[in-house]
């Protein structure tokens, strides 16, 4: 019995070894897909959309379906987007979640960024920073979006009703982007959370054309 108990002990570590081994490289190429992703792709489809008169498309993400569903449109469209990434999708899929909306990125034909959306916590944001979301700070060299008013709506577990919501004040823009250094301002025109009623948006786009002129 000493014999086959020796076998089948250093079998056990052998086992154990490639197991050890197989997860260090695993971590290994998500600490390099994560660092090597740098690339401004958000401040770049921005500017591009700004000189061209177009939208941008963000589409928040929970899995790899949703992530393989928004890349194969946008490459048949030939559209730049965004993936974005809530609160709650970062609490339940964690680097993995991240991790896959950065790949694919990566390998697509057309620009996407990674976006981490509606951060509410300091704790979130230093996570979200840990995965190396692309929208995070200037500290990292990446783009950072702010909202000026409040969406009315509900999205992700965030309600707000119509009377609590507030339209962008103009009056406040200009200081709010100097005293914040914002890369891009998310404005409240009429938009809303999650679905729009059976009457449709009602949408102020002179508000987007005042601000473009000054």
């Amino acid at each position: 019995m000493g014999p086959s108990i020796s076998v089948c002990y250093r079998s056990i570590l052998f086992v154990l070894f490639l197991i050890c081994f197989g997860l260090v490289l695993l971590v290994h190429q998500l600490t390099h897909l994560s660092l090597s992703y740098t690339t401004p792709a958000g401040q770049y489809n921005l500017e591009n959309a700004e000189k061209g008169g177009y939208a941008v498309g963000a589409f928040n993400v929970y899995n790899l379906e949703g992530i393989e569903a928004v890349v194969a449109t946008t490459e048949a469209e030939k559209s730049p987007a965004f993936l974005q990434i809530h609160p709650s999708a970062l609490k339940q899929g964690g680097v993995p979640l991240v991790a896959c909306c950065i790949a694919a990125a990566e390998q697509s034909s057309v620009p996407i960024s990674v976006h981490y959306d509606h951060g509410i916590s300091k704790s979130d944001l230093l996570q979200a920073l840990e995965t190396s979301i692309t929208s995070l700070p200037h500290a990292k060299g990446l783009l950072v979006e702010a909202e000026l008013g409040r969406l009315s709506g509900f999205e992700d577990g965030l309600t707000v009703e119509e009377y609590e919501a507030r339209f962008t004040d103009v009056a406040q823009v200009e200081r709010f982007i100097d005293e914040t250094s914002i890369d891009a301002l998310a404005v409240c025109i009429g938009n809303v959370h999650g679905k729009y009623p059976p009457s449709g948006p009602n949408l102020i786009f002179e508000f987007q054309y005042n601000r473009r002129r000054r």
